[in-house]
């Protein structure tokens, strides 16, 4: 298992991870402190969450896709709001193998997401869980 982070340049960040006793809660850990915090205040209804709940600080390297020659079919990308420089460090290996790209939606980064890769012909499909089916998005 390698430990990075993906994004759109080398450095090493600060990581945040929730942690239960020994058990950690890597579905929330994240590089904001704050939006760990929030994330945990919104999936957990605990009393004196932060009580119980310890954050460990960990630095990890980032790295570009595009350095770890991969030949990706599908890649899938959430990481709490670091999408859309996941995917700049991620262009040149998807300009090159076209992959089918899945990614957690928030409005605001999916839109700049689409308006980078419509070049590369992409286009926006989005799960609608009320009627169980996968639609084009053409907004």
């Amino acid at each position: 298992c390698r430990r990075i982070a993906l994004s759109n340049i080398n450095e090493r960040k600060a990581f945040f991870t929730p942690y239960f006793k020994d058990f950690a809660i890597t579905q929330i850990a994240g590089i904001s402190q704050q939006g760990v915090k929030d994330r945990l205040k919104k999936s957990l209804f605990v009393k004196n969450l932060f009580k119980k709940i310890n954050l460990k600080k960990e630095n990890l390297k980032t790295n570009k896709l595009d350095n770890l020659n991969y030949n990706p079919c599908f890649i899938k990308i959430d990481i709490e709001g670091h999408e859309f420089e996941c995917i700049k460090g991620s262009l040149k290996t998807i300009k090159k193998n076209k992959p089918i790209l899945m990614v957690e939606y928030d409005k605001k980064i999916c839109n700049k997401i689409f308006i980078l890769l419509k070049k590369y012909d992409y286009q926006r499909f989005v799960y609608n869980k009320f009627e169980n089916k996968i639609e084009k998005n053409n907004n």
